[in-house]
Order: structure tokens, then C-alpha cells, then sequence
């Protein structure tokens, strides 16, 4: 079997362009009297098949099976190919005018100012302008495009691998056959009038072969140099403006009703074009997208989704014997979009028919229904580096306009509050949704596959909230304690004592059997023996899961480096290290609330000896330069 061993880029050979067609184009009709297209026009049937019941005269093949076929126009007078301007000055400035050679000899005159007279042939030589769009002038004299193809004709096979040209023939950059594309690449639609609609690059070629039509009928009468010179000039429009309709110097091919019609690079390039619009964007349909906001409140695996959102996005649910009661409840609550029937009628529920339908539904019935508490979905934020950038969360329906979520899950997305957008992808299959839930949800990505340590961990509020609980000062009577865990929304059995720590109060999330012992951010840098740190509060170790010294600060719970994160991971399952995070940073969080935290503008003020040290650097660079 023949396999791509590699894909060269050349310019097209005007032979190849008549080989690869299938149709010789000698008229600007696009159908006939019974609506059928015109043999030898641009919609030829043998150019390829768009309408349903025709089949391609080239291949056989129907609306869908043939990709399409090419076909030419043999131009009267050649053309400039506008997209290769550039290289064609070069070229004439590089050249003889009377024997095509490159005017060099060695490598050394490369670097000398252009020769005035031809080294081979002695020829004098005339300075080329090059005038925007598709205008060349030798001295005071424009060159039409047969004095430039016949000048690249005489170009030695040698002088172009000299100068590096490859890939074919400079002459080639002068058009002589104009290919026409498949009928498949600008198909045409029929309006609700019932008339038809062609593309913008039909329209273009219609006018390119009438305007040639014409050049070829007045050169064959021998009509004067001024109205061949006119219409020679109007045909190089025309082709330039198919490739391009954006040229400088030349004015925009415009469709009737003065809609500038879009050429081939205006199909392929910016946003909207083919690539970036379609090849690289995609649009789906059970989707949703909104800003997003911050939600201490929510688990890190939830997302909030507003009302609105929920009601509009659907999932299909298969009705059985098992859930047929609860189903016929979702559709008198309102909460059924669609039901479709088994044979794949679908009919929306509305108040007039919603007691038909309860009635009726039965087992292979399926219901569309709105989002619910606890749907999986796919949530993801642009740019999608990396896998993370979309991850399964459990959907938590909320009042308002905004996706809602934990600030925990902010890093593996890259996101912040500032007015970040997010994607919500509803899942449609039950496989969709079983290999969301075990390969994408959140808490199977807390540790990153790019460092090996945390991505997802506490940040801002709640490694400030753990850092002053945790501190040796911090106590509690066990009402206060009560009413910190109730306040934080964390459900776990106080110790039968009166009096707690801080630390005692952190401790009740760690496992039994958990140790660790590591220097926190706070004391880097101090040079003291271990049982001075462990009097000054500054290393924290935790024996069989209780914090017995050190403040707890990013090292031990932040991203990246959060050393009790990642080693927790070691005694707990995904699902227990998820609740761990939840519940720590909203303990965090409550008690910042309950003790207040303070913040002025001293504490923004640089160190002392920082400015001292700005102004001799500054006075340094002032030497120096």
C-alpha cells in the first residue's frame, strides 16, 4: 500500500492545472432555461454535484461522495498572479532585461549596489518600479505582463538554483490558465423565494470569464489598443480580486447591494476564516458560557450554574419501569424540556400538553431534562494548554448570571475574577458521563502531572485564616469551637474537653497515622537547633495526625509546594483528599471571619534600606551610562 512519504509546495504548472481538469470553462452561463447548470460553465456538473438527486459526471458520485473536480479557463492575454508581486519586482531587478541572466558573477558583488549594465551581455539596464496593486514600470514605461513572462523565459534553469528559486518556473508567476475550483468549495443556496444564491468566488469567476469572453472577442475582430488595453486591464481586476479583495491601490469588488464580496485569502485568514474559524474552532450544541465568579462555599469538584442556564441546557434521560414515577415527577414540576417518543418524535412540553404526556409516557420513552444538583459536567477555560484546562465538576444550580467556583481550582484552569469567561459542556451519553466522572473530575487532578505536587490547594484568605488559627495564642472554649466547625459547615465530633486549641481544631481533618515534619516559609532562614525552633513555634511536625508545633502558612497547604497536600495524598483516596481541601479552606476562611483581619497602609511600606538601595543603584546606572 502506497503511503505519503512527503508534501512539496510548488507553483502550479500550467500543464498540471490543464491535466488535474476535468472541464474546459468557455462561458459565463450558469444555468439553463429549466434551472439544470451549463456544460462548459463554472457550475458544470462535471465540476462536482451540491444538489440531492444529481450525481458528479466526472466520478459518478452523489451529493456528499464527490469532493469535487477542477477545471480552466484559458486566458487571452496572461495575467500578474497578485500574491506573488513581491517576487516578481524582485526578479525583474535581479535579471537582464535583454538576456534573463542574474547580473552577478560572484557572491562578492552581492554585497555591491545594482549593476547598471548586464555582466554577461553588456546590456543596459533600466531601473523597475513597482506600483500597488499589480503595476510595473521600466523607467517611464509600464510592462505589461507578456513582456514580463517572455523576460522570465529566457531565466536559466542554473541562475534560479543560484538564487534559490524552487518549486517551478518564474514565468509560472504570470497566469496564462486560470484554474476553477470544485463546485463543492462555493456551493450555492437556494433562498426561501426559491431563487438561488451563489458564493462569492462564483460570482467572481462569472465575471473573470465574461470580461475574458469579451478581451478574446475584441482581439479576434481587431478592435483598437485602447479597448483590448481596458479590458486586459479589467480581467487582471477581476483575477487579483478573486485572490485578494483587500489590495492596496485597488478598489473592492463589490456584490450588488454593496457588500464587498470575500476573496480566497479573505476565506482563509483572521478570526472568521477557515482556519482559525473552523479548522481550529469548533461550536457545539449543549454548551453554555458566562463569566465566572468566586464561591468559597462550593466544594472544589462543584460548579454553580445560573437558573437560567440549567433550564436551557438539557440531558436525555432513558425511561424505564424503574424510574417512570419519578420521571412523570420531573415533567409535572416543570423540569422536562422534550420527551421523545420511541419513534423518535420529538415533542416539546408545554402547559397544554404536559397531563397528555404524563399519561402516556412509557418504558423506551426518553425525557430531556434540565440541569440538576449533582449532574457531571465538562467545564473548561481558553486557552486549553494543558489537560487540565478541562475538568468534570458536579453541577450545583444558583441564582444569577455567573459560573460559580471555589477559588482552589482557579490554577490548573489559569483563571482569575477579573472578568474571566469559562465553557460548560452538558454530557449527553451515560459512557460521556462514567468517563467524566472517573477520568476528569476534579479530584482526580489535584496533583499536576507537570511537577508532581499540588495544582489544586488553599490560597489568599484561607492560608491566612489557617496561619492565625493555628498559632499557639489562638484558643477556644469548646462552645466557640462548636460554633467555628457549625460556621465553617464541617461536621465532625469534638473531644469531651472544655478547652481547644487552634491547633487541636485543625487537627480533627488530619487522618490517624499521619506524620510530618518540615521547616514552614515563616522560618527559612533562621539558624537555630531543632528544640530551639520547636520552642519558638517555627517547624512544624504532626504525630499521628495532630499538629503538635508550627503555623500552618503556604508550604504546608498552598499550590506547587503544599507539603501536607502532598503527602495526605499517600493516606487518603481522591474523594477524602478533595474533602480535606473543602473543609480546610472554609475552616480558614471562618475563622478570619469570626477574628477580623486587618490591613493599613504602613503594611505596605518597603523595608527598611530598600530606597537607600534603589538610589545608589540608580545613580550607578546614571555613572555607568
Amino acid at each position: 500500500m502506497w503511503k505519503i512519504a512527503a508534501i512539496e509546495f510548488k507553483l502550479l504548472d500550467p500543464e498540471l492545472i490543464k491535466n488535474l481538469a476535468r472541464v474546459r470553462v468557455v462561458t459565463s452561463d450558469l444555468y439553463d432555461a429549466d434551472g439544470y447548470p451549463v456544460e462548459g460553465g463554472v457550475m458544470d456538473p462535471r465540476l462536482g454535484v451540491i444538489d440531492p438527486g444529481l450525481y458528479c459526471r466526472t466520478c459518478g458520485g452523489g451529493m456528499g461522495e464527490c469532493l469535487g473536480h477542477f477545471g480552466y479557463l484559458e486566458l487571452a492575454r496572461p495575467v500578474i498572479h497578485v500574491l506573488y508581486t513581491k517576487i516578481i519586482y524582485d526578479l525583474l531587478r535581479i535579471t537582464c532585461r535583454k538576456c534573463g541572466r542574474i547580473m552577478i558573477e560572484n557572491v562578492y558583488q552581492l554585497t555591491q549596489a545594482s549593476p547598471t549594465k548586464c555582466p554577461h551581455c553588456k546590456a543596459q539596464q533600466k531601473k523597475i518600479r513597482f506600483v500597488k496593486p499589480y503595476t510595473y514600470y521600466e523607467d517611464k514605461e509600464e510592462l505589461d505582463p507578456l513582456q514580463i513572462r517572455e523576460r522570465f523565459e529566457k531565466i536559466p534553469d542554473e541562475d534560479l538554483e543560484k538564487i534559490g528559486f524552487k518549486g517551478g518556473r518564474p514565468e509560472w508567476l504570470i497566469l496564462t490558465l486560470f484554474p476553477i475550483p470544485p463546485v463543492t468549495m462555493r456551493p450555492s443556496i437556494t433562498l426561501e423565494t426559491g431563487e438561488r444564491s451563489e458564493d462569492d468566488l462564483t460570482h467572481k469567476l462569472v465575471d473573470i470569464v465574461r470580461i475574458n469572453q469579451s478581451l478574446r472577442e475584441n482581439i479576434d475582430i481587431g478592435a483598437p489598443d485602447f479597448i483590448i488595453s481596458d479590458l486586459w486591464e479589467l480581467v487582471q481586476y477581476h483575477t487579483a480580486t478573486y485572490f485578494d479583495n483587500e489590495l492596496t491601490g485597488a478598489p473592492l469588488a463589490r456584490h450588488r447591494s454593496g457588500r464587498p464580496l470575500k476573496g480566497l485569502i479573505q476565506r482563509l485568514k483572521a478570526k472568521e476564516g477557515r482556519i482559525r474559524g473552523n479548522l481550529l474552532g469548533k461550536r457545539v450544541n449543549f454548551s453554555a458560557r458566562s463569566v465566572i465568579s468566586p464561591d468559597p462555599k462550593l466544594s472544589i469538584n462543584e460548579v454553580g450554574v445560573p437558573e437560567k442556564v440549567a433550564k436551557e441546557l438539557t440531558v436525555p434521560v432513558y425511561v424505564t419501569k424503574l424510574n417512570l414515577k419519578e420521571v412523570k415527577q420531573l415533567i409535572k414540576a416543570d423540569k422536562v424540556n422534550y420527551v421523545q417518543r420511541p419513534d423518535g418524535r420529538r415533542i416539546k412540553v408545554t402547559a397544554e400538553n404536559k397531563k397528555d404526556l404524563i399519561e402516556n409516557l412509557a418504558p423506551d420513552w426518553v425525557i430531556e431534562r434540565q440541569l440538576m444538583d449533582g449532574d457531571i459536567v465538562l467545564f473548561n477555560r481558553q486557552p486549553s494548554l494543558h489537560r487540565i484546562s478541562m475538568m468534570a465538576h458536579r453541577v450545583r444550580v444558583m441564582p444569577y448570571q455567573t459560573f460559580r467556583m471555589n477559588a482552589s481550582v482557579c490554577p490548573p484552569y489559569n483563571a482569575d475574577f477579573d472578568g474571566d469567561e469559562m465553557n460548560l459542556h452538558a454530557l449527553q451519553t451515560e459512557e460521556a458521563r462514567a468517563e467524566a466522572r472517573l477520568l476528569m473530575a476534579v479530584e482526580n487532578h489535584i496533583i499536576s502531572p507537570k511537577f508532581g505536587g499540588p495544582i489544586i490547594g488553599l490560597d489568599l484568605d484561607q492560608i491566612s485564616g489557617i496561619f492565625l488559627l493555628t498559632s499557639r495564642e489562638t484558643k477556644f472554649n469548646r462552645e466557640e469551637a462548636a460554633q467555628l466547625l457549625a460556621y465553617a459547615n464541617i461536621d465532625l465530633k469534638l473531644p469531651d474537653k472544655k478547652e481547644f486549641t487552634g491547633k487541636e481544631i485543625f487537627s480533627l481533618l488530619f487522618p490517624e497515622g499521619f506524620d510530618l515534619e518540615f521547616d514552614p516559609d515563616y522560618a527559612k532562614g533562621l539558624k537555630l537547633s531543632r528544640e530551639e525552633k520547636m520552642k519558638r513555634d517555627c517547624i512544624v511536625i504532626i504525630r499521628n495526625g495532630k499538629l503538635e508545633c508550627g503555623q500552618l502558612d503556604k508550604s504546608a497547604l498552598g499550590i506547587e509546594k503544599g507539603k501536607i497536600i502532598s503527602r495526605l495524598r499517600y493516606y487518603l483516596t481522591n474523594d477524602q483528599l478533595k474533602d480535606f481541601i473543602d473543609k480546610a479552606g472554609r475552616l480558614g476562611e471562618a475563622y478570619l471571619k469570626l477574628r477580623g483581619f486587618s490591613m493599613g497602609l504602613s503594611d505596605l511600606d518597603i523595608k527598611p534600606g530598600t530606597e537607600k538601595r534603589i538610589k545608589e543603584e540608580i545613580e550607578q546606572a546614571q555613572k555607568d551610562s
